[in-house]
Formats: structure tokens, C-alpha cells, sequence
């Protein structure tokens, strides 16, 4: 007995995301036996596909009170960063009710403070990591948050001093300023925000670099699709389309916006949506030195090697509804107004599905009532800010030490026990969602 005591855990972590692979790291730092399994190499999902950009302006959510003031653009389909798949309203329309409440002033409030102590924990994390790859996969300089026009100075005025509230460190620019730093950025642009204590990265590289470490530490690495999760007393079994079943102590899944179907057969149930985003690598020449958001047209634009990568929006939609590159081809048009582009480094326009949950709060922590069943997903369009610090929580929860921040915001008991949901099943039929 006391031998089965001692034994390190066996955890299996299903996602190999940017969460994942951080999670695998922390958890055998704390001396697990850890699993990483996907049904596609580590990091070619939705993490490979960001903007690459660690940033403290994220701490305000897409649910800010401003929301309601964009409303009837988003309804209309005008709105160029933020819009709604017109074939997923129905289906949302359960969750985006919710996410609407949580836009209120005072649960607004609550998610800033939450993503605040998380992306500021993540950072440190972040920096950590990097320097034991021993790769320098960091660049400073900060980041730009620009604006069209003569009043733009205005706007960026009024975006810094929100930003500034937050104790985030920023500066506005004016467009002969933001030309004297980003000769190559279009004089297009009456005013800017520049967030000074932002870092990024190349997100290819960087996944890269924190799987060779994983590796190096002892983390297995498995390439299967998980098919389901069955408790079995104290143990886990998972089912995959290559094992009839492998029983283990812990299982973490950290599979972003396909977590509530492994949930769903267990009876928990995450009110999530998808975040979509569309991307491509061009080649440039002249690509800017530091990542900017053009915050009339909704895109972001960053520096990549050989060139530079754009970032569309937020489409919300679901993983059943097929992507619409609209959004992606007004983007595309507004950006060569704004740097000077080559062809696409890749015919193939990515797709990437971030899982947004109803608070813009991800769940971090254990899953009541399932003894080794964790969950490290619902990160939104922040995955890269909050990863690393999700998973220095996450390790902390799991092993029973003292966590370095508070990780009630992230409790998934948040959610409660499906009252909500169950009240709006008498309006929408939710069986083609990939579950709330």
C-alpha cells in the first residue's frame, strides 16, 4: 500500500496545443509521468495559428460593456473585428445571452481581473520557459493598437487611458510618432496605442522549442484521437481509435473547443463557443518591426520570418458551421492599404477554432465528482497570454501545493449545475451544438 502511495502519478494530458504542451511541462516538473496525446502533431492546430503577440492590453474581454454599443453593427454583420455566423445565431443564441450578461459592468469587472492576474502570471511563466529552451524566442518592443483618420489621436487618447487604468503600460502616438517607430505602416493612421511591455514570438518556433524541452524532461508524446473518457473507480480509462482502453490516475483535457464533446457523455457541460479566426503568412520586404491591430478594420498584422502574417477578427461560431472567408477577404483588402505585401507564403487559408466560454474566463482545475479529471481549456482568442500560466496553476492544483495566484475565477463550479441550460432547452434544440 504505501508502495501504490508513493508512485508517481500517471497523467495524460489529451490536447497538444500551446496549453497542453505547457501543462506536460509543469506537471512532470512536479513529478509526473506524463502523456501528451493528438490526432495531429503537437501544436498544428489553433495554436500554430495566433498572432504571437503576449500582451497585457488582453486583459479586457470581448464582453466589455462597450459591447453593447456595437450590438447593432454585430447584428447587421458590420462590425469588421467582431461578428456572428448568421448560421449559428439560433444555435447560440442560449450562450449568447449569457455572454451578453456577462458583459454587465460588474461581471465585466470580475473577467478583467481575472485574465489581469493570469496573463500577468503567464508572462512570468512564459519568460521562465523560454530561458531553460535556451532559445531566444522573445521579442520586445511592444505592440500597436492604431486608428484610421483624423480622429484617430482622439481614439487612441481614449483607448490608452482605459488601458492605463488597468495598469497596463501604454502610450499614445500620434501619426507622425507612430511613422518615426513604423517607417514601413502606411501614413493612413491619425493615432496609436503603444503597449510598451509587450513580448512576441513566432509561434512555429516557439511551439517547437517548448516540445523539444517536454521531450527532454520525459513527456511521452502519442499521435491517436481520443475517443472518450470512463472513470473506473480511481483510475481514468481512455478510449482512442488505436487502444481499446489505457487506464490512468489524472487525465487534462487541454483540447480547446473539442473539450465538451469528450464531457458531454460524462454528464458535464461547458457553455462554450468557437472564436474562429482566419490566417495567412505573405511575403514582405518591408513587414513592421512590431505587431499592430488596426482597430477600425479588425485585423492584426505581424512580423514573421520572410514576411508577416495576418490575423482576421472574431467570427463566433461553432466547429459544425463551415468557415466563411468573407471577413478574411475584407481584411486582406484594408491591410494593403496599410503595409506593402507580396503573395501568400501558402495557397491554403488557416482556420483557427479558439473555445470561448460564455464569461471569457477559462476553466482551470478539477471536474467535480470525477476523481482525476481535469480541465485546462476555454482559453478564447488569449491562448498564447494565459498558457503558461494556466499551467503552473493547473500543476499546483494537481499536486496540492500553494498556487501563485487565486484559482477560484477558473473553478468550473462557476457554471452551476445546468439550470440555465435546462430552462432554455424549452426554446432552442441544442442537439447539433457541440455542446453547451
Amino acid at each position: 500500500m504505501e508502495q501504490q502511495k508513493d508512485r508517481h502519478p500517471r497523467t495524460l494530458i489529451v490536447g497538444g496545443g500551446l496549453v497542453g504542451i505547457c501543462c506536460a511541462i509543469a506537471l512532470r516538473d512536479k513529478g509526473h509521468h506524463v502523456s501528451l496525446i493528438d490526432s495531429k502533431e503537437p501544436g498544428q492546430e489553433t495554436s500554430r495559428w495566433n498572432a504571437g503577440v503576449l500582451a497585457t492590453s488582453s486583459v479586457i474581454p470581448l464582453n466589455h460593456p462597450s459591447l453593447f454599443k456595437k450590438l447593432p453593427a454585430l447584428l447587421l454583420g458590420r462590425h469588421a473585428g467582431f461578428r456572428i455566423s448568421a448560421k449559428s445565431l439560433i444555435r447560440a443564441l442560449p450562450w449568447a445571452v449569457r455572454f451578453l450578461s456577462n458583459a454587465l459592468p460588474q461581471a465585466s469587472a470580475a473577467t478583467t481581473n481575472g485574465l489581469r492576474s493570469l496573463i500577468s502570471h503567464s508572462q512570468k511563466c512564459h519568460v521562465m520557459l523560454s530561458e531553460r529552451t535556451g532559445e531566444p524566442l522573445w521579442t520586445t518592443g511592444g505592440w500597436l493598437v492604431l486608428y484610421r483618420g483624423p480622429s484617430g489621436m482622439k481614439r487612441a487618447q481614449d483607448h490608452a487611458l482605459l488601458l492605463a487604468g488597468f495598469d497596463v503600460p501604454v502610450t499614445a502616438l500620434t501619426g507622425d510618432q507612430l511613422a518615426d517607430i513604423e517607417p514601413n505602416i502606411g501614413r493612413i493612421y491619425g493615432g496609436a496605442v503603444h503597449v510598451t511591455d509587450t513580448l512576441f514570438t513566432d509561434p512555429v518556433r516557439l511551439i517547437a522549442a517548448y516540445l523539444r524541452l517536454a521531450k527532454t524532461l520525459g513527456v511521452t508524446v502519442l499521435r491517436d484521437t481520443v475517443t472518450g473518457v470512463v472513470p473506473t473507480g480511481h483510475e481514468l480509462c481512455v478510449k482512442s481509435y488505436e487502444r481499446v482502453g489505457e487506464n490512468f490516475d489524472n487525465v487534462v483535457l487541454a483540447c480547446g473547443a473539442w473539450t465538451p464533446q469528450l464531457l458531454k457523455p460524462l454528464g458535464v457541460h461547458l457553455p462554450m463557443m468557437v472564436e474562429r479566426g482566419y490566417l495567412q503568412k505573405f511575403y514582405s520586404d518591408s513587414a513592421p518591426r512590431r505587431p499592430f491591430l488596426d482597430a477600425d478594420c479588425g485585423f492584426v498584422v505581424s512580423p514573421r520570418p520572410g514576411g508577416l502574417q495576418l490575423s482576421t477578427g472574431t467570427e463566433l461560431t461553432t466547429l459544425k458551421t463551415a468557415p466563411q472567408f468573407q471577413q478574411f477577404k475584407e481584411a486582406r483588402s484594408r491591410m494593403a492599404e496599410a503595409v506593402d505585401v507580396g503573395a501568400p507564403q501558402h495557397e491554403d487559408i488557416a482556420v483557427g477554432n479558439r473555445p470561448t466560454l460564455t464569461d471569457s474566463l477559462p476553466v482551470i482545475g478539477h471536474v467535480q465528482d470525477i476523481p482525476g479529471l481535469w480541465i485546462a481549456a476555454g482559453h478564447q482568442h488569449v491562448g498564447l497570454n494565459t498558457s503558461a500560466g494556466t499551467a503552473d496553476l493547473l500543476a499546483s492544483l494537481m499536486t496540492g501545493t500553494k498556487p501563485q495566484i487565486d484559482p477560484n475565477p477558473y473553478d468550473i463550479r462557476r457554471f452551476g449545475r445546468r439550470a440555465v441550460e435546462n430552462k432554455l432547452r424549452r426554446f432552442t434544440d441544442f442537439r447539433h451544438l457541440p455542446k453547451v
